[in-house]
């Protein structure tokens, strides 16, 4: 009899013992997970489109030697800081492409090269398309579009170009190859095509080789 009463009473208190006990268990793994995805969040910058970004050459070009088509390396000159967090540091590398070439011709003219961004490398895993100008502008910046720019000022520049050139032979011949060496700020600026999610968690070790950093210390150093 006494055996029945003891049952029936854990029967009754043991279910909720039980279910308490599993929820005290369950409360601090989803404490945890909260505070992971928060840590995770405050990891997360964006960085807008149309954010410029300052390089560096990494390699000489030469008219004489290179071709159209050539990629070229440049790495990020100063710190990217997006709401005073640092999205894209220092010396991150990225690529840019030989656009247009003209060789020198000796007494007639001289050689002439462009070369246009194409990516930077955020991480080893991701790169992100640049462009040389931001939305809404092209070589003629705040001024307007080329197009409206030359309608309008097309017989002015034409005589400048004319007399431009004309002084030119007056004082040297023409025949020189356009050369640039390595840790030159030939480009000073290209943007980001599009908005960037960065995880900047590990992000600002990256890129920083030695060879590069020297780079831009003397870059700065000669500007």
């Amino acid at each position: 009899m006494i055996r029945r009463i003891n049952q029936a009473i854990l029967c009754i208190f043991l279910p909720p013992l039980l279910v308490a006990q599993q929820i005290s268990n369950e409360v601090p793994q989803q404490v945890s997970g909260t505070s992971t995805f928060s840590a995770a969040q405050s990891d997360l910058v964006v960085v807008p489109k149309d954010t410029e970004i300052n390089f560096v050459l990494l390699e000489p070009i030469s008219s004489a030697t290179a071709t159209k088509g050539q990629l070229v390396r440049m790495a990020v000159a100063k710190d990217v800081i997006i709401h005073g967090v640092v999205a894209i540091p220092k010396g991150t590398l990225a690529t840019e492409v030989v656009s247009h070439l003209r060789r020198a011709k000796p007494g007639r003219r001289d050689g002439y090269f462009e070369v246009k961004p194409i990516a930077i490398s955020i991480d080893s895993e991701t790169k992100a398309k640049l462009k040389e100008y931001p939305t809404g502008e092209d070589t003629c910046g705040d001024f307007g579009p080329c197009w409206a720019m030359w309608g309008a000022f097309a017989p002015l520049i034409l005589i400048g170009l004319a007399r431009s050139a004309a002084d030119n032979r007056n004082l040297k011949e023409k025949g020189a190859e356009r050369v640039l060496t390595a840790c030159s700020r030939y480009r000073t600026s290209a943007y980001t095509a599009y908005k960037l999610s960065i995880q900047t968690a590990g992000l600002h070790a990256a890129n920083h080789a030695p060879e590069v950093q020297s780079c831009i210390e003397r870059s700065a150093l000669d500007k």
